[in-house]
């Protein structure tokens, strides 16, 4: 199962690196840009400031580990660095727009755009945030009662079969 899920997951990246690469060429500055406001307008999870902020807190924390006497010097240090890349801006968004302008036509985002500047557009990018928490919440829910109404049914099949667990 393992290897069938790798093999899965190495197929679908290199389909997608294939479809980027076959289609950057047909992009222009003009369809990128239109992307680039559409995924400007979504991102309302700051994606790229969420990742950096975790990957700087792992790496100071790591640090902070090999050498905890000078934890006030690495986490300082550690800030001073980060800011550099807080400085040079998001390098995730022109990556972001291309993968939309790959997938969707300069109208078609344009009429996605237009959908998000309207009042229903601006009141679902307002509420997105909420939103994700409550369907994350509602997926963990659903989840948790799987996960038991599951166990329980195998522990009674295998019970059937002469297997008993607690």
């Amino acid at each position: 199962m393992k290897n069938t899920l790798v093999a899965l997951f190495l197929a679908g990246s290199m389909s997608v690196a294939t479809t980027w690469s076959a289609n950057a060429q047909e992009i222009t500055p003009e369809h990128l840009a239109v992307a680039q406001k559409y995924v400007e307008m979504t991102d309302t999870g700051n994606v790229y400031e969420v990742s950096l902020l975790n990957s700087i807190r792992r790496v100071a924390q790591a640090l902070t580990r090999q050498s905890p006497e000078s934890s006030e010097t690495i986490v300082q240090t550690a800030r001073d660095v980060a800011q550099e890349y807080i400085d040079a801006g998001n390098p995730l968004y022109q990556q972001f727009a291309r993968i939309y302008a790959i997938r969707f036509t300069p109208e078609e985002l344009q009429e996605i755009v237009t959908f998000y500047e309207s009042e229903t557009g601006q009141k679902l990018l307002a509420n997105n945030v909420s939103i994700n928490k409550d369907l994350k919440a509602a997926v963990e829910v659903w989840e948790n009662n799987f996960l038991i109404d599951y166990e329980r049914k195998v522990k009674a099949a295998l019970s059937g079969k002469g297997i008993e667990l607690n």
